[in-house]
């Protein structure tokens, strides 16, 4: 009877251990488990977050297309990644390893850009525009030429292409306000050439909201916006091999100097909001878009010069010569050149595979 009890007592003995060690096991290989699949878990957010970062990227550097990016650092792992495309199909990969597991994450994406809107004559007015000019007339030596030009100087005309209104309208019925407010001035000496007789002011097929698409344009702002106290070596006007986008913001009772301190020349889309002055020898190449209120003022006897086109997109443009000359000559190259400037606001994906 004792030897039976003992048996079982050791048999029970050797089944709760077994089941003991079962359990420890399962234990030990739930938590291997567990662990495992937030390895993976981490190397996927990792490969995912990497083909963000660099879709976002992309949008401002379009020298990143077809590249490969190694060993970047993220949430304690790293990833390899690489951009291929035109535009239209771009495709991204990223490979990553956290604690040693690895994952692939591949997405193909179409670039959404903003479309880009070129002036379609020399001075470009919103009718706010010209309610504005009838406070201030256009004043001074200025010449505002819609024939086509090239944008190398010395600007000569290109043969054959087909002219601008010097001046641009949306609407027909304002075309004897500008006029009669070039005819009215008794300080414009300037002249406003272009498509028809002289001065050339005529109807252009443009539905555009120029504000809104300056607000637009905007949001996609890089550059530091430059105003009064910007310093001059912070300021990068762009050049014929790197346009820029830019933003002159100056606020009311103050004026922004372009001297040849501060440059004498830029590229790009530039935006202005207020008061700028040119006390030198300037010119800017590409569009120019005069949003909200804007007064340009030559004065100290040199010449400013905008190859491309000048836009008014807000409720004022005044455009005064105290000395020297202002000259405004469309040029469809110079639009062109300036084209792929144009920002993407974001990337549609069109397929994600993991």
């Amino acid at each position: 009877m004792g030897k039976s009890i003992l048996i079982i007592t050791f048999g029970v003995s050797i089944i709760i251990a077994f089941v003991i060690l079962k359990l420890n096991t399962n234990a030990t290989y739930g938590v291997e488990a567990t662990m495992n699949k937030f390895d993976q878990t981490h190397a996927r957010l990792i490969a995912n977050s990497g083909i963000e970062i660099y879709l976002e990227k992309l949008k401002w550097d379009r020298s990143l297309m077809n590249t490969s990016h190694l060993g970047n650092s993220l949430f304690n792992g790293t990833y390899d990644l690489w951009i291929s495309g035109p535009d239209e199909l771009v495709r991204v990969k990223s490979t990553a390893t956290f604690m040693g597991v690895k994952h692939t994450s591949i997405a193909e994406a179409r670039a959404d850009r903003i479309g880009f809107n070129p002036g379609r004559a020399a001075l470009h007015l919103s009718a706010s525009t010209i309610e504005g000019l009838k406070k201030k007339p256009f004043n001074g030596d200025l010449t505002i030429d819609g024939h086509d030009h090239n944008y190398n100087s010395p600007y000569d005309t290109i043969p054959g292409a087909q002219p601008m209104p010097g001046i641009g309208v949306p609407d027909s019925a304002l075309i004897p306000d500008v006029i009669n407010l070039i005819h009215d001035s008794k300080t414009f000496t300037g002249h406003i050439l272009g498509s028809g007789p002289e001065p050339s002011v005529d109807k252009v097929d443009d539905d555009i909201d120029w504000a809104a698409y300056a607000d637009t344009l905007l949001s996609g702002l890089v550059n530091i916006p430059i105003t009064k106290t910007t310093k001059k070596a912070d300021i990068n006007w762009g050049t014929i091999a790197k346009p820029e986008l830019n933003f002159i913001h100056v606020n009311t009772g103050d004026v922004f100097d372009i001297n040849n301190s501060v440059g004498s020349a830029g590229c790009g889309i530039l935006i202005i909001d207020g008061s700028v002055t040119f006390t030198g020898n300037f010119t800017y190449t590409g569009l120019v878009i005069a949003y909200k209120n804007t007064d340009l003022t030559l004065g100290g006897g040199g010449t400013a010069t905008i190859v491309g086109s000048l836009v008014g997109a807000g409720t004022q443009i005044n455009l005064t010569v105290t000395g020297g000359t202002l000259d405004i000559l469309y040029s469809s190259p110079a639009l062109s050149l300036v084209e792929n400037l144009i920002l993407t606001k974001r990337f549609e994906i069109l397929s994600w595979w993991e």
